[in-house]
């Protein structure tokens, strides 16, 4: 919300909630040279702070002392906002999950024992046949519900480089 012209001239520490985030700031600057999408919260010309990415550099005098930082500021509230809403929505969905697949783990650990004290008494040849495809059927579920898991947890962890000779 800033025109730039506005902040030349600004003590840069009023535009920071927290003045150890710039101190930060600096020392991750000095360390590196240059940062890219560097998070930090600024105040907004209206005074209420804000999510910002930074990209920035030291520019150097001839003798290589560090004189200012040069850099760009982007507004990323709105997405952050997103980010969180969506990390959120990801735990809720992953508790409910998880609560669900144990409750039907529970339920088919529970039949299958009920399968297996009924077989202990005598049945007929149909129901042997009968408790027989119960079973079949509790281990296919139960065989979906593995599927299922390792399938839910694809995605979860960030991406990122394999080697493909392991």
């Amino acid at each position: 919300g800033w025109d730039p012209k506005e902040l030349i001239g600004t003590n840069v520490q009023e535009l920071y909630p927290d003045n150890q985030q710039r101190i930060t700031l600096i020392t991750d600057l000095v360390k590196k040279g240059a940062l890219r999408d560097y998070l930090v919260q600024l105040k907004n010309k209206e005074g209420r702070y804000i999510d910002a990415a930074l990209n920035c550099h030291i520019i150097s005098d001839s003798g290589g002392k560090p004189v200012m930082i040069e850099g760009t500021v982007r507004d990323v509230t709105e997405r952050k906002t997103a980010e969180d809403a969506l990390a959120l929505a990801k735990k809720k969905l992953g508790l409910l999950n998880t609560v669900t697949f144990q409750d039907i783990q529970n339920a088919v650990f529970s039949l299958n024992g009920y399968f297996q004290l009924q077989q202990q008494h005598p049945l007929d040849e149909t129901l042997k046949g009968y408790v027989a495809k119960e079973t079949e059927i509790l281990g296919t579920i139960s065989d979906s519900l593995k599927f299922a898991g390792q399938y839910q947890s694809l995605g979860q962890n960030p991406p990122g480089w394999q080697n493909v000779h392991h």
